[in-house]
């Protein structure tokens, strides 16, 4: 019985070496897509999630390998045998999380965003917005909002959509909340919003830097 989340910062930083030898991890589509992006940090975080995916795996079920996993029709991924194992995914800009839980789950890890005023309207509900452009860090806040959005989106499996602004997560200030019969824990830490939502109540969030997990063991043995 497993239900964490699994957070890595500074994963702009990793090395070309150090992601070479987490990559040995990850399955081979996996790597695919990986390689296709254009950006390099968008291929790092691709990759270090995935590796979060491995670490929590091994850490949490004695597992040395990542299972076959498959997608919803809104791109949520699930393994398609080890249906008792749930997780999600997510990255920003240098940070990425992995969440694991006995039922379903989203997890959504965010920095700060920028200009927030060209893109408030589409995704905040009145009443968010508010609270956002009277905010002495509007763009903090707004990252809070949306982490929320974010993991309650993909808990459910739906995905992201053009009714974001509905939503209205404004009453909701305490670090733990119920909404929709579903429990959010959200933290701030080293720069980033973490928000975890299940039917479970998951308030164990492991925060550290991405090379504290690459160099917590020898991992060799699993390659």
């Amino acid at each position: 019985m497993s239900n964490i989340v699994y957070c890595a910062v500074n994963s702009d930083l990793i090395s070309d070496a150090e992601l070479n030898n987490i990559s040995s991890f990850l399955p081979d589509d996996r790597l695919k897509k990986a390689e296709g992006y254009s950006k390099d940090i968008d291929r790092k975080n691709c990759i270090a999630a995935y590796f979060m995916l491995f670490y929590g795996l091994n850490k949490e079920y004695s597992m040395g390998w990542i299972p076959n996993i498959s997608y919803n029709a809104y791109k949520k991924p699930f393994f398609v045998k080890e249906k008792h194992i749930k997780f999600n995914l997510s990255h920003c800009d240098n940070s990425v999380c992995c969440g694991f839980s006995d039922s379903k789950i989203g997890v959504d890890i965010q920095s700060k965003v920028h200009e927030v005023d060209s893109i408030v309207d589409l995704s905040m509900s009145p009443n968010e917005k508010d609270k956002i452009m009277g905010s002495e860090e509007p763009d903090l806040l707004f990252a809070r909002y949306w982490s929320i959005k974010e993991a309650y989106m993909k808990c459910l499996g739906c995905g992201l959509n053009d009714k974001l602004s509905e939503l209205d997560f404004s009453l909701f200030q305490n670090s733990h909340f119920i909404y929709d019969n579903l429990i959010f824990n959200t933290k701030y830490s080293r720069n980033v919003w973490i928000t975890v939502c299940s039917a479970i109540d998951i308030r164990k969030i492991v925060i550290a830097d991405i090379r504290d997990y690459i160099y917590s063991q020898d991992w060799t043995s699993l390659i």
